[in-house]
């Protein structure tokens, strides 16, 4: 929701950061679902028809983000899901995502979604699914808590508003995949809301645009122990800048894996992901500022947990779950 990053901030002093990046989240043209650099493994949250195959299991994960790290009040992030998969090509999922900003939260929006999608087998080995998304955003504002340094309230009369709201969600999308490629297509939410509206002209002053995100990866098979996963992410709204995620991975004996991401005009990343066993599981990204705000920042950090509960037996044939 507020990956966007304010460039004229930069000569602030660090005093009055934290009010000025409130002040710029929440009067944005057009506000920015929160972003992972790990989204290979995160993938639901943003395509509602992402399917594994893999009947018998439930997989889950949760993940955790601090943003521009050294900035008083900068974005912190957290999601959890569940997903499994059914009998006759139906898979079902829930999402929750949390995201908070301020010193106290002054901020927050949550996303609470379910998931459902079918899955087409095109021909041998070669899928298409189709999924929806619903649920609900709870966006609250609480800017009684927030006091300049000075001691003071702020006078802009937006932040006169205390706001708790919530909206319906609804988005959908396609998934086209084999076992070494995958290629989705989605909108998490087709539903534009109102966050925070000018009431002396009555023109909404926060808002969330539909988000379109293009999703692409593939994977070489060097050898027995070695696999090569290139992926991208390209993230489209309204009335912002395009955001795109290039991304190179190495696995290395199916148990670890390392690689570099690339976020344009915005941060470079490490990545690593270690299975402690085949079900469970961890990784942790770090993000390096190359806009602006590398002045204040140090960065951003990024973990995840992932377990995957084996209800019976299966043959893990189309299997991308952790693709």
């Amino acid at each position: 929701m507020r990956q966007t990053t304010p460039q004229n901030l930069l000569p602030m002093k660090k005093a009055v950061f934290i009010f000025a990046l409130l002040l710029y989240s929440i009067t944005s043209l057009a506000q920015q679902d929160p972003h992972f650099t790990h989204y290979m493994y995160n993938m639901s949250i943003v395509n509602p028809a992402y399917t594994t195959a893999r009947t018998g299991n439930i997989d889950t994960g949760v993940f955790y983000r601090t943003q521009w790290v050294n900035v008083e009040g900068a974005p912190q992030t957290g999601t959890l899901f569940a997903h499994a998969t059914l009998p006759a090509g139906v898979e079902v999922g829930i999402n929750v995502i949390n995201d908070r900003i301020g010193l106290d939260g002054e901020i927050t929006e949550t996303n609470a979604n379910a998931d459902v999608a079918y899955r087409f087998e095109l021909a041998r080995d070669f899928f298409l699914s189709l999924g929806v998304k619903a649920g609900i955003t709870n966006y609250n504002a609480d800017f009684s808590r927030l006091q300049l340094n000075s001691g003071g309230a702020p006078t802009d009369p937006l932040f006169a508003q205390n706001i708790n709201s919530n909206f319906l969600t609804f988005g959908a999308g396609a998934f086209l995949y084999t076992k070494e490629f995958y290629l989705g297509i989605s909108s998490p939410n087709f539903i534009p809301t109102k966050h925070i509206e000018d009431t002396a002209s009555y023109e909404a002053r926060s808002f969330e645009e539909l988000h379109a995100y293009l999703t692409v990866g593939y994977i070489f098979n060097i050898n027995k122990d070695f696999k090569l996963k290139p992926s991208a992410l390209v993230k489209h709204v309204a009335n912002a800048p395009i955001s795109a995620d290039v991304s190179l991975n190495l696995l290395v004996q199916e148990k670890f894996e390392i690689g570099a991401s690339y976020r344009l005009e915005d941060a470079v990343a490490l990545m690593l992901r270690y299975d402690i066993t085949p079900n469970f599981k961890i990784g942790y990204a770090y993000d390096y500022t190359l806009s602006g705000l590398n002045e204040f920042s140090r960065g951003s950090h990024e973990v995840f947990l992932m377990y995957s509960f084996q209800l019976r037996k299966y043959i893990d044939c189309y299997s991308n779950r952790f693709f």
